[in-house]
C-alpha cells in the first residue's frame, strides 16, 4: 500500500480554501480534521484521504454519495 504526504499530520496547512486546525480522528483510510472555510465563515470537517490507489478514491466517493443522503440531526451534511 502506497501512503501519500496526506498521512502525514497536516494541522495548520490550507487544503482547497479549507485551513485544518485540528485531528479530529484517523482511521486505516483517512484523517477527518476540524477546519475551517474563511469565505462563508463556517466550521467543516475535512476527511483526507491516506492512499493514493483509484480504488480508495473510487470507495471514498461511494461512501460519501451514499451519507449524502442521509438525513439525521446527529449526522453532519456532506458538501
Amino acid at each position: 500500500m502506497s501512503t501519500s504526504a496526506a498521512a502525514a499530520n497536516l494541522v495548520g496547512q490550507t487544503l482547497g480554501g479549507y485551513k485544518l486546525v485540528e485531528s479530529a480522528g484517523s482511521g486505516a483510510m483517512a484523517t477527518v480534521y476540524k477546519a475551517y472555510q474563511p469565505n462563508l465563515e463556517r466550521w467543516v470537517a475535512v476527511k483526507v484521504l491516506h492512499y493514493k490507489e483509484k480504488s480508495a478514491l473510487i470507495r471514498f466517493q461511494r461512501e460519501a454519495k451514499a451519507i449524502a443522503l442521509l438525513r439525521h440531526r446527529n449526522i453532519l451534511i456532506v458538501y
